[in-house]
């Protein structure tokens, strides 16, 4: 059995800070997980459906098996797009949580509710944890929306020419 770490500090050393857990953010993060996953699931089966409906007809008439593939990407690209949008925000939030811990020299920065008992980082640490969600913050941004742009393109410029 592992032993865990408690939270009394040992003899000489600093005890560790933490920040308590905000409950209603907790709530709030923990419903809008549950709509979103849904969301994706439903995607999914709609998904699954499309392409069972395409191969039934794909011997007999290949074109509309492509119409009906084609009738699902447009949904899903809407889709996406709404997907997107979240993903974009949380990396925008990121983005100004990680700045303000790297100019603050906190972390999490003054003022930043958790959802879960945070141990607070000062000094070096905060500034390399900033730097770091920075990175990660930017990368996902641009990753969604890379990701939206060839998907428009793929649907909109190459999926017409298979036809």
């Amino acid at each position: 059995m592992k032993n865990k770490r408690s939270r009394t500090p040992q003899a000489g050393s600093k005890p560790d800070l933490y920040l308590r857990a905000d409950k209603k953010l907790r709530n709030i993060a923990l419903i809008l997980t549950v709509i979103f996953s849904a969301v994706g699931i439903s995607v999914i089966v709609y998904f699954r459906d499309a392409m069972a409906q395409a191969r039934l007809i794909e011997d007999d008439n290949p074109v509309a098996a492509l119409e009906i593939l084609m009738g699902f990407m447009d949904h899903a690209f809407v889709l996406f797009l709404i997907l997107t949008v979240p993903a974009v925000v949380s990396g925008v939030s990121m983005f100004r949580t990680s700045r303000l811990a790297y100019k603050t020299g906190r972390f999490p920065p003054p003022g930043t509710r958790v959802i879960k008992d945070t141990k607070l980082l000062l000094g070096k640490a905060a500034k390399r944890r900033g730097i770091a969600g920075m990175i990660v913050s930017t990368l996902l941004m641009a990753g969604m929306l890379l990701f939206t742009i060839f998907l428009f393109y793929v649907l909109r410029f190459l999926m017409p020419q298979l036809a």
